[in-house]
């Protein structure tokens, strides 16, 4: 991942809310990154197999294949690489326990909704 400290990062904002990807983004350039985006599992891993990213930021509810299962495809191919590319979870419902539960499944952290610049701001950092 690039230093935060030298520039901005490429990040892939995976989430199917209109609304939410838009303020979502703003908050992301407001901090100085680079934001790609894809509305559903799909087309978030075709956008990984084909632009190199520092960060994804994942919604776990979305249409077809959900965040959960991105994450698990995720893990399967670095599995084959060898690499790792940081992922916050991204979720509208947290519940106890879903830190947990998303740490488990290979995630990096998450970030609940809605989104705060600062607590943004401070879960990439973490990702360092």
């Amino acid at each position: 991942m690039r230093d935060l400290q030298t520039g901005g990062l490429t990040v892939l904002l995976a989430e199917d809310n209109p609304v939410n990807q838009t303020l979502t983004r703003r908050l992301f350039e407001q901090l100085g990154h680079r934001v790609l985006s894809a509305v559903d599992g799909s087309q978030t891993l075709q956008v990984l197999a084909q632009q190199r990213v520092d960060v994804l930021l994942l919604d776990v509810m979305m249409p077809g294949m959900d965040g959960m299962a991105v994450l698990k495809a995720l893990r399967q191919s670095e599995k084959l690489t060898r690499a790792h590319l940081p992922v916050l979870m991204l979720t509208g419902q947290a519940m106890d326990g879903d830190h947990e539960r998303f740490i488990a499944l290979g995630a990096d952290g998450y970030v609940s909704k809605p989104v705060n610049r600062d607590k943004l701001d401070q879960a990439i950092k973490q990702l360092e």
